[in-house]
């Protein structure tokens, strides 16, 4: 799904691979506990595979 990209906070680049197989709140709980970032509704999370061919926002 395509956002508005006026509505779009910050846009966070993970560093090093994350399992993708996770799902949103796998991917929550990596942001809250390892970055110790709030999640807000408009900020982008980018996580990369460990091939760096995929990437799950």
């Amino acid at each position: 799904m395509l956002n508005d990209h006026i509505s779009t906070g910050q846009i966070y680049l993970t560093m090093g691979h994350t399992e993708l197989r996770r799902g949103i709140d796998g991917l929550a709980v990596i942001v809250q506990e390892h970055y110790s970032k709030e999640i807000r509704e408009n900020d982008i999370f980018i996580f990369c595979g460990r091939r760096n061919d995929c990437i799950k926002a």
